[in-house]
């Protein structure tokens, strides 16, 4: 196709060509489609010096990434888009996996991606599942929108290729791991379970009602056991009662916890707070419940973890 430079990129010879003819990608109306149905280009995108100084970039920074990727046009509606994009089909060339679909990402992402397969993803996957991993599914890479596509919000940082969303995992063995069912109960669903809780028996009783009340009302017969005399009141014993059952979605969430599809999941949370400065994950929100999300976001001061 017009305008796309097909690129693998090995350790040892980087292939971002610089002297490719860089005002074809902006003149070759094949080559100005934007990327995911965004629409078509707007007029005023990034000039040669731009894209020709991302590209040059990108070739430092892909220079040790092992990756089949290819350089894709520069892309620019209205404040989203990059002077450099690519979109990553696979990390590493010995034991690959692969992005299903391809993912479009800046060179920054692509390069910080292929470091925390190599040093989280198979690394944790192997310990965890006793097999790597083979495909990453339902990778969102640019999108020109707003966070949480919010009107009134800025906008997010997949609006400039500089975040991916990762649904679920495919094992070299064939097993599918999903972030939404794989991850267990957050503390979310912990606190629900309680509030969903129904009221502890003896509800109906009065309160302040004793159980040497209950014992003058009903007098106990010789072959019943005799009820002693305590100043716990019903009340009381409901509370009791009660704190014992909100306990129970607590060891539900520990129990998941302790399931390798949950022990793997959490550790390529964890590991992906050394890599990017944005991991967000079940536990930040619902809007993020069934998958993960990484960003490059320059301007936190330290990496934000959820």
């Amino acid at each position: 196709m017009a305008g796309l430079l097909l690129l693998p990129i090995f350790p040892s010879k980087p292939n971002i060509d610089r002297a490719a003819p860089l005002s074809k990608a902006i003149q070759d109306p094949s080559a100005r489609q934007s990327l995911n149905g965004a629409g078509p280009q707007l007029d005023g995108g990034w000039t040669e010096s731009e894209i020709a100084r991302s590209r040059a970039q990108c070739e430092q920074v892909l220079k040790s990434v092992d990756a089949d990727l290819e350089m894709l046009p520069q892309v620019k509606k209205g404040s989203c888009g990059a002077p450099a994009i690519v979109r990553l089909k696979s990390l590493g060339s010995k034991s690959p996996v692969a992005f299903d679909p391809p993912v479009e990402v800046n060179c920054q992402m692509a390069a910080a991606l292929y470091q925390w397969n190599k040093s989280t993803l198979q690394p944790v996957s192997q310990r965890r599942l006793r097999s790597g991993v083979a495909r990453i599914l339902g990778a969102s890479g640019y999108v020109c929108r707003n966070v949480y596509n919010l009107p009134d919000r800025n906008l997010s940082q997949h609006a400039f290729a500089n975040a991916i969303d990762v649904s679920a995992f495919v094992l070299k063995n064939g097993r599918i791991i999903t972030v939404r069912k794989g991850w267990g109960p957050t503390k979310r669903d912990a606190k629900r379970q309680i509030k969903k809780k129904p009221a502890p028996v003896g509800g109906n009783a009065p309160a302040g009602t004793t159980t040497q009340d209950a014992a003058s009302r009903y007098p106990a017969h010789p072959l019943r056991r005799k009820i002693t005399k305590t100043s716990l009141t019903l009340k009381d014993a409901q509370t009791s009662v009660g704190q014992r059952r909100q306990k129970q979605p607590d060891i539900e969430v520990q129990r998941a916890k302790r399931t390798a599809a949950a022990k793997f999941l959490k550790s390529l949370h964890r590991g992906a707070c050394g890599h990017f400065d944005t991991v967000l994950g079940p536990e930040a929100n619902d809007a993020h419940r069934s998958h993960f999300h990484f960003d490059l976001n320059a301007s936190r001061s330290r990496p934000y973890c959820d």
